[in-house]
C-alpha cells in the first residue's frame, strides 16, 4: 500500500521489494551451482547445505540469508539491508526473526570450525570463513576448544 500522492521513484522502489520478497524477481543461477563454503558445499537453488556425506536441507529464507552473506563473505552485511531485502519492513518481529535464521545456520556451519557468522553490534552480521584444505589431514587447531584436530577433504 503506497499513500498518495507518491512519486514514480518511490512506486519503482516498492515494486522491486515486492517482487524480490515473493522471489518473482531473482539472479540466474545455474541448477547445479555449488558454493563452497568452508569444507561444506552449498546449493542455493535446491536449498541443501552439504558437509561430507550428511546434507541438511535449508527452508527457503535460511538459504537465502546465507546465499546473501556468502556472497558478500568477510564484509559486513547490514542487519537494514537484510531486513529490508528479505521481509521489506525493519520491526522488532522481524529482526528478532532474523536473529533466528542466523542462529540456525550457526548450528548447520558449526561442523566446521573455521566458519563463523559474526555479529557486529549496531551494524550487521559477516560471514568469515577459509576455503578447504586441498591437503588431507591436515592438522587444524580447534579454536573453541584449543585442542589440534584433523580434517580432511573427501
Amino acid at each position: 500500500y503506497i499513500k498518495k500522492p507518491y512519486s514514480p521513484a518511490e512506486l519503482n522502489l516498492h515494486i522491486k521489494a515486492l517482487l524480490r520478497r515473493t522471489g518473482i524477481q531473482k539472479k540466474p543461477s545455474p541448477d547445479n551451482a555449488l558454493h563452497a563454503i568452508g569444507a561444506y558445499l552449498f546449493n542455493p537453488n535446491t536449498h541443501i547445505l552439504k558437509w561430507k556425506d550428511e546434507e541438511f536441507e535449508l527452508t527457503a529464507r535460511e538459504s537465502q540469508i546465507l546465499y546473501k552473506l556468502y556472497e558478500q563473505k568477510g564484509e559486513v552485511v547490514k542487519r537494514e539491508d537484510i531486513l529490508h531485502y528479505f521481509w521489506g519492513v525493519n520491526n522488532f518481529y522481524a529482526s528478532r526473526s532474523l536473529d533466528v535464521f542466523i542462529s540456525k545456520l550457526r548450528k548447520y556451519l558449526d561442523k566446521d570450525t573455521s566458519i563463523q557468522i559474526q555479529t557486529l553490534r549496531g551494524e550487521g552480521f559477516r560471514l568469515m570463513c577459509c576455503l578447504p584444505s586441498l591437503f588431507h589431514n591436515e592438522q587444524k587447531k580447534d579454536a573453541r576448544k584449543g585442542t589440534d584436530i584433523s580434517t580432511s577433504i573427501p
